[in-house]
């Protein structure tokens, strides 16, 4: 600020003498501050790209008006004259001015960069959604900086008021920085709040990834589990109170799914229970197959005990048959079953034998018995059956000989007399039926037979004759079968039914012979009728060959004639032979007077029979001459 003396520059003459103030000097000294100026600003780092608006120099202004020009001038009296960006005019200050202007951009400068930190550590802790307090950031900066600098000047930015006061700049009161720092804490904690509530119910309201498993979402998580304040403020208790509210969860539903568990397999267990996350599973479900185990074997055997019931097995099947065990050998219980079930069905059959034994009066038969399930039923009754008839066998035999000589009370005659008789008739009756059926049937199968075939003449006559020599037999026997079941058991019958039974006998006998007579006759009547009506049709038929055809018709009719007699000899022999008495113990003498008259009336008609035959065949042969010899004298 000062020049130095002229003795110190040049030897006893003043500056003045030497150099020229405003010429050399001043401009000298402008240069000096300018430079001084800019270096003073880059040297510390006070450019715009540190975000410091640099002030643009003017002058350099001598201390007073006019400027002083020798001698020495009071420090500080040096003006400057600049302008910063802010300042609406050039200043024209001292150096203490002018460091007060580049406190205040220094000020500034420290606002922007505090502002640009606020919001990159509001980026940087992801609480974009606050509203960044920077205008409180930039009046509690600029208010502490005002009270740091009024510790040193206790006028700094401040003008005289009125006597004794004055008004200090002042941004705002409140907004010091331990109250921004607090607030912007407390806003940042109501972000992080927000912030973590959001996520934490979006986290609890996922249905996917779940640990423990089966936890469909968190949203039962209530009070201290769902309290960010604690979250922030006690993070561990935070945690804590999630675990006991999640465990609650899980152990009631671990419950609830072992309650429906045990519902669906039909078991009633109250002693099984998930108490804690950490319980024993595998000691739970050990308790849980024994009481399922339990309960199988309960319903098993109450299921088997209803279809033993159902069966009506269980009067006899023994208690031990149960099911007792789920790894109860169930071939072997079904074997113990059907043993006992075997064994009451052969005691039961055996039984019901035995009794139909009694209520028929077949207490004779012996040693026949049910003893198996597979036995040969019919094997069996073949041996009641022959020991029935062998039975029967003898009581005829017992009844014949007292009926041909054994006397008997007078009261049992009327009833043998009465009964007897009756039940034989009916028998005959019953045959003469069956014989004249037979017959017709016969006889209209031979003459279908014969339609169907004229020209074969053994054929027919053939099978009429098989059918009935073996149709005979049979009737036979059913008439056996009749007068035997007839007779009455135990019932002795007095001689004198003798008697009735011969008058009885004679007259089916000699039915028997006339039927059989009068069919035989009328099958011979029948196979001529229809051998000659044959002849007839084959000279009609053959009538243009009258030379070969008469030969070859009447050839034709004598085999046919001569195979059907034969066969209608049979079938009246077994007609006849059907009329038999079958009782071997009473056989009457034969013939009887009424079967001779109508031998002699059959043996009459049927020489009567042929000798007709034998001429109609005659005249059918000269009527074919005849024919033949026409046709001949034609030609």
């Amino acid at each position: 600020d000062g020049v130095k003396g002229a003795t110190r520059t040049c030897r006893e003459k003043p500056m003045s003498a030497v150099w020229d103030f405003d010429s050399e000097i001043a401009p000298f000294n402008k240069k000096l501050a300018e430079d001084y100026f800019a270096s003073f600003f880059s040297s510390r780092d006070l450019v715009t790209t540190n975000d410091f608006a640099t002030p643009t120099f003017e002058d350099f202004v001598e201390p007073n008006d006019p400027p002083q020009t020798k001698g020495y001038s009071n420090p500080g009296s040096k003006l400057y004259g600049y302008k910063f960006p802010w300042q609406s005019e050039k200043q024209q200050k001292s150096r203490f001015g002018l460091n007060d202007d580049i406190s205040l951009e220094w000020l500034n400068m420290t606002v922007i960069k505090e502002q640009r930190q606020l919001l990159l550590y509001i980026e940087e802790t992801n609480a974009t959604g606050i509203e960044a307090p920077t205008l409180e950031l930039e009046s509690a900066l600029r208010d502490d900086f005002h009270d740091f600098m009024r510790m040193k000047r206790q006028r700094w930015r401040c003008v005289h008021a009125s006597a004794g006061e004055y008004d200090c700049e002042e941004w705002n009161s409140t907004a010091t920085l331990s109250n921004l720092n607090a607030k912007l804490s407390d806003l940042l904690e109501e972000w992080f709040k927000a912030s973590e509530q959001s996520n934490f119910d979006a986290w609890k309201a996922l249905t996917t990834g779940r640990t423990p498993i089966n936890v469909t979402d968190y949203s039962f998580l209530a009070g201290d589990a769902d309290d960010m304040h604690l979250l922030f403020a006690d993070p561990a208790a935070f945690n804590a109170a999630i675990t006991e509210q999640v465990s609650a969860w899980y152990v009631a539903n671990q419950n609830t799914r072992l309650a429906q568990f045990l519902v669906d397999q039909s078991l009633s267990m109250t002693n099984v229970s998930v108490t804690d996350p950490t319980s024993d599973m595998v000691a739970l479900n050990a308790d849980i197959e024994v009481g399922f185990s339990a309960q199988w074997v309960s319903d098993a055997d109450d299921t088997f005990q209803a279809w033993l019931s159902s069966k009506n097995y269980s009067g006899f099947v023994t208690n031990d048959t149960v099911v007792s065990s789920v790894t109860q050998d169930m071939l072997a219980l079904n074997d113990q079953v059907k043993a006992q079930v075997d064994a009451k069905w052969v005691a039961d059959a055996d039984a019901a034998l035995q009794t139909w034994l009694t209520n028929e009066g077949y207490t004779y038969v012996t040693d026949v018995s049910i003893t198996s399930v597979t036995q040969d039923m019919a094997a069996l009754n073949t041996i009641i059956e022959a020991q029935v008839a062998a039975k029967h066998a003898n009581l005829r035999r017992s009844l014949l000989g007292s009926m041909l000589g054994a006397d008997t009370p007078t009261a049992s005659l009327g009833i043998a007399v009465a009964w007897n008789p009756a039940g034989y008739t009916r028998c005959n009756a019953a045959s003469d039926a069956s014989s004249v059926a037979a017959i017709a049937a016969s006889i209209a199968a031979l003459k279908a037979c014969h339609t169907l075939d004229p020209a074969d003449a053994t054929t027919c006559s053939a099978e009429e004759t098989a059918t009935m020599v073996a149709a005979y037999p049979k009737i036979a026997a059913e008439r056996a079968a009749c007068i035997i079941a007839d007779y009455p058991d135990g019932a002795p019958l007095d001689s004198a039914f003798t008697v009735a039974y011969t008058t009885a006998f004679n007259a089916f006998n000699d039915a028997t012979f006339v039927r059989c007579n009068a069919a035989s006759a009328a099958s011979n009547v029948a196979i001529v009728a229809d051998s000659a009506a044959d002849l007839t049709k084959c000279y009609i038929a053959n009538f243009a060959n009258v030379d070969s055809a008469g030969p070859a018709c009447i050839a034709a009719e004598t085999r046919t004639m001569l195979a059907a007699y034969p066969g209608i000899t049979a079938v009246r022999e077994a007609c006849i032979l059907a009329g038999v008495e079958p009782s071997p113990n009473l056989r009457l003498e034969h013939p009887a007077p009424s079967w001779e008259i109508a031998a002699d009336e059959y043996a009459v008609a049927q020489y009567t029979r042929c000798n007709a035959a034998a001429m109609a065949s005659t005249i059918d042969a000269q009527f074919e001459s005849l024919a033949e010899q026409g046709a001949d004298t034609t030609r």
